[in-house]
């Protein structure tokens, strides 16, 4: 039978079982500082004056019925609760959040949150801010379902570049011809990412199949995302054609194999080039991850592409929409073990 897998506590030392008159004096100032980082990230929540921030907070509706009908109803844990005159029940503003029962401080979640936007990868973030890497997992699927929907309601217009990005698949995942070799070429080994830009800073990217797309494809990952009318600048790729045809855009294409040969500044796909850099630097910090996240790790590129400028700003907006947006994910549903 499979052991269980247990991460270590980052609250830990080497040396906690030892007296410490047994200790060097480097030894024992590496425990008691390391310690005092580590409870420095980790306050209690009475400590962090996160109440008086939740409770500034204007709440209008009932967040398990949406009714109106509220009223105040005394305070749990330091925060306002609320009672529903329609369905009965009280809630507090993380009720029916990501934040709902949180034991772990909303502060934590900007040092997270710029630790991720730094393409800082889970493993690497959990040591940063001292939490299991089970924690920090959890914390990201969270993020993944506040983003679910981010990029529905974007849209290119002006001058919008395109083109395809093809990103591998886990090594588990790679299918091989009958000789035990890989397929050659634009294979199903390779997920196809459809993506576009324009330079207003709107950055689209979406997952749909693998291996060389076909006009179809192309139609259902950008043909609701370019305004009819626009300039598409892009290669000489096929599929691109239906969205000239259907969406009556001013098409300007370049041969991508020419455009190779120059130097960024004269490369006129350069804006879409920029764009497949970027993403193919932040996929790789989390290489490791399940492909069936990969359309979730695109959301968010994209989210954090929204203020490259100030990360603070898009820290700012993800724990808003946390605190605002209907959403819960409990840590015992993502953990459970999957059942046949």
């Amino acid at each position: 039978m499979k052991k269980s897998f247990r991460p270590a506590s980052r609250s830990g030392t080497p040396w906690d079982s030892i007296d410490d008159k047994a200790l060097n004096p480097l030894q024992k100032f590496l425990k008691y500082k390391y310690k005092a980082h580590f409870y420095t990230h980790h306050q209690a929540l009475s400590e962090t004056g996160e109440a008086n921030l939740l409770n500034s907070i204007p709440v209008t509706k009932c967040h398990i019925c949406g009714s109106t009908n509220i009223i105040k109803y005394g305070r749990k844990n330091n925060l306002v609760r609320y009672y529903c005159k329609d369905c009965k029940h009280t809630f507090v503003i993380t009720t029916g959040t990501i934040f709902d029962h949180h034991k772990i401080s909303i502060e934590e979640w900007i040092e997270f949150c710029l630790n991720l936007f730094g393409y800082g990868s889970t493993n690497l973030t959990s040591k940063n801010n001292k939490n299991s890497i089970t924690t920090t997992n959890y914390w990201l699927n969270k993020v993944f379902l506040l983003l679910k929907n981010y990029q529905d309601d974007i849209m290119l217009s002006g001058k919008v570049y395109i083109d395809e990005k093809y990103y591998r698949k886990r090594s588990n995942q790679i299918k091989k011809r009958a000789d035990g070799k890989k397929p050659a070429g634009l294979s199903r080994n390779q997920d196809c990412i459809f993506t576009g830009c324009d330079l207003n800073g709107h950055i689209y990217a979406k997952v749909n199949g693998s291996g060389k797309p076909s006009m179809a494809r192309c139609w259902e990952a950008l043909g609701n995302h370019i305004y009819p009318g626009s300039t598409l600048i892009h290669d000489k790729e096929r599929s691109h054609r239906i969205l000239v045809d259907r969406l009556e855009l001013n098409s300007i294409v370049y041969d991508s194999k020419e455009c190779c040969k120059l130097d960024d500044k004269h490369n006129p796909l350069n804006p879409i080039n920029r764009v497949h850099d970027a993403m193919e630097k932040f996929l790789n910090s989390h290489s490791g991850f399940t492909r069936n996240h990969l359309q979730d790790y695109l959301n968010l590129f994209v989210f954090m592409n929204g203020d490259r400028k100030y990360p603070l700003i898009q820290a700012y907006k993800l724990i808003e929409m946390g605190l605002t947006k209907p959403i819960i994910l409990r840590y015992r549903e993502l953990y459970q073990p999957k059942t046949r």
